[in-house]
């Protein structure tokens, strides 16, 4: 199995669109809204704020800081709905190509039905994982080079610090207390990468239950927009009128498709969120691994 899944890395990182993946996770992390304009409350992207250069915005606001927009681009709005659609194109026509060739028929007479579907969707989550954690990391450098750190804002830069850091899980927390603010950083990349390895497991499903890769990318484009929605629906529920019970919030917080991405850097939610993500991801492991040892001959 792990020669499989080295074979699957090899082949992926000879192909042109696992980097267009990277560069398509960099670019829509510039998408998530930073601020809002304090004249109109239009939204302001990150794109928006570099293109503006508002310096007077960027020294009144402490979360415009190069942390605070860091870790707004890995929960923006486009990123979260297009994400199963980027991280589907890092595995997908590979794994449909390797079924349309036979290719699969020689993979499981060495390593069992069993064996290549594990190896197979290993590594699809990931690649999946890999992908967006790089394109988030080179989001994160761009953006450490472009706003200022939290010595730009002497009086609110130890409270915005001591927040940040209450709300990391064990074993970051300890780790900032070593590495300092690095920590902040890691917590929330190893997020991005549990995210984007979850979020290539749909597609996966998708894969071993049909052949046609158009349905099998945008499928769970819808269901993760459905989700969104039903989210969004929840919120606002919650937070309609006084009386209205808060649990709702937590329960949408929770099943959000990008809860994934903050369970190290909020603490408030990671138990529920990393329960609630276990049972999906566990059942979407058993659910292809059953659909590929079902198939006939050799898994096609």
């Amino acid at each position: 199995m792990l020669r499989l899944i080295l074979s699957n890395f090899k082949r992926t990182f000879t192909d042109i669109t696992f980097y267009f993946c990277i560069l398509l996770v960099f670019m829509l992390c510039f998408t998530a809204t930073a601020a809002f304009d304090p004249k109109t409350t239009d939204p302001i992207t990150v794109l928006d704020l570099i293109i503006r250069n508002d310096s007077q915005l960027v020294r009144s606001d402490i979360t415009l800081n190069a942390y605070g927009i860091f870790k707004t681009g890995g929960t923006g709005e486009w990123l979260v709905m297009f994400l199963p659609i980027v991280v589907g194109f890092s595995f997908v026509k590979r794994f449909c190509d390797g079924r349309d060739s036979r290719f699969i028929r020689f993979e499981t007479v060495r390593l069992s039905k069993t064996g290549y579907a594990a190896g197979t969707l290993i590594s699809a989550v990931l690649l999946g994982g890999l992908a967006v954690t790089v394109g988030y990391a080179l989001y994160g450098i761009y953006t450490a080079a472009v706003f200022p750190d939290l010595a730009y804002y002497p009086d609110l830069a130890q409270s915005y610090l001591d927040g940040a850091v209450s709300e990391l899980v064990p074993p970051f927390d300890g780790l900032y207390s070593v590495i300092g603010m690095p920590a902040l950083y890691i917590a929330k990349l190893a997020g991005m990468f549990l995210y984007g390895a979850a979020a290539a497991l749909p597609a996966a499903v998708c894969a071993s239950l049909m052949r046609n890769q158009y349905l099998i990318i945008c499928l769970p484009f819808f269901a993760n927009y459905l989700m969104t929605v039903i989210c969004q629906r929840l919120w606002g529920l919650a937070f309609a009128s006084d009386d209205s019970p808060y649990w709702i919030s937590d329960v949408a917080s929770v099943i959000y498709p990008s809860a994934l991405a903050d369970i190290f850097t909020y603490k408030s939610i990671a138990l529920p969120t990393a329960a609630y993500s276990a049972v999906l991801i566990a059942a979407a492991f058993v659910l292809f691994i059953t659909v590929m040892n079902r198939r006939f001959d050799k898994g096609e």
